[in-house]
């Protein structure tokens, strides 16, 4: 455990020799993982030319470093537009699953998408012009849930999967699946669920169609649930199918500087392993959801713990020197 004597000794007596303060490709800067470039007449993405800082100790302020990001850093680093670019336009979503031909490069939608919105400023240039070739591509109507001049009544609840959410939680369920608009699943979802769902200000009138049962209390992400504080037991039902690839930002049940122990615990009221909630989290969550901080509040402790850092205070590990321990000579890469 981080917090042992056994890892304050390895620290003491090994840190010098393992641990060396990395080189940074993109000093004060992000980097681009979609680029690549040509190194030593080959072509590497910029984040394994990063890498390679760690096997080849490319040590943070050297002449070694500086020649690098001098070569470098233009094509692989970037700042944060004022205002990102988005490739769709409103009412309408990134096909995920779709790919594209970029300019040379076989990219997915949602990779072209981040790109530019992580990049490029809106009304650039470089933005009108990808918008204007991959958003016939790349874009999908989404199925809007209330007729045109009806509103959407976020705060109402309705019985949607066997799970009670809020109409407004409708938007990230519907671009979670690609629900698109005029499709069969659309047509459905709106005569279902518009006339709870939707009201006209103007004429005090709400939209044509049947009422499914009302009540309940979710949560903020799609998810309705409940945890016991401090229990280790999490009661969750599933209130869409938002697939891993449709959540942003994944829930991580650890934090970072944790790893996770495949420990025994209670789930749904049934015996399970942190590993398995951990993919739950992960592939239904999103990062700082309700649902996210509440299995995070309940079931970290048993699920997690904190690394012994063999390079404390931000040293970057040499992972080929070699140490001797108990006798046994081996790499720090192998001691870790």
């Amino acid at each position: 455990a981080a917090d042992s004597e056994q890892c304050n000794a390895a620290k003491d007596e090994l840190a010098d020799t393992c641990c060396f303060e990395k080189c940074q490709l993109c000093q004060g800067g992000f980097m681009d993982t979609t680029a690549m470039v040509m190194v030593n007449g080959q072509e590497v993405s910029c984040q394994v030319l990063e890498n390679s800082f760690s096997k080849d100790v490319i040590v943070a302020g050297t002449e070694q470093c500086n020649t690098v990001r001098q070569e470098y850093a233009d094509a692989c680093c970037y700042t944060l537009p004022d205002s990102p670019c988005r490739l769709c336009g409103a009412g309408s979503e990134v096909a995920a699953g779709e790919t594209v031909d970029f300019y040379g490069t076989t990219m997915s939608c949602t990779d072209v998408a981040n790109k530019l919105a992580m990049s490029e400023e809106s009304g650039g240039d470089m933005c009108s012009s990808v918008q204007a070739d991959f958003a016939t591509s790349c874009c999908f109507a989404t199925c809007p849930i209330c007729p045109s001049g009806f509103n959407l009544r976020w705060e109402v609840d309705v019985e949607y999967n066997k799970a009670t959410i809020s109409c407004g939680e409708f938007d990230g369920i519907i671009k979670g699946n690609g629900v698109m608009k005029g499709t069969t699943d659309c047509l459905s979802l709106q005569s279902t669920y518009s006339s709870a769902c939707c009201y006209n200000y103007a004429t005090s009138s709400y939209a044509p169609g049947s009422s499914p049962s009302i009540g309940g209390s979710p949560s903020n992400d799609g998810t309705y649930a409940s945890y016991s504080s401090g229990s280790g037991q999490a009661d969750v039902e599933s209130a869409s199918l938002v697939s891993a690839a449709a959540v942003s930002s994944p829930c991580n049940l650890c934090e970072p500087g944790e790893v996770g122990i495949n420990a025994e615990i209670l789930f749904n009221g049934v015996e399970t392993s942190c590993s398995e909630v951990y993919h739950f989290l992960a592939i239904q969550t999103s990062e700082g959801s309700e649902t996210c901080t509440m299995g995070k509040n309940a079931l970290r402790d048993a699920c997690c713990l904190k690394k012994c850092d063999l390079c404390a205070g931000g040293g970057i590990p040499d992972w080929y020197a070699m140490v001797n321990v108990n006798g046994n000579s081996m790499t720090c890469l192998e001691l870790d």
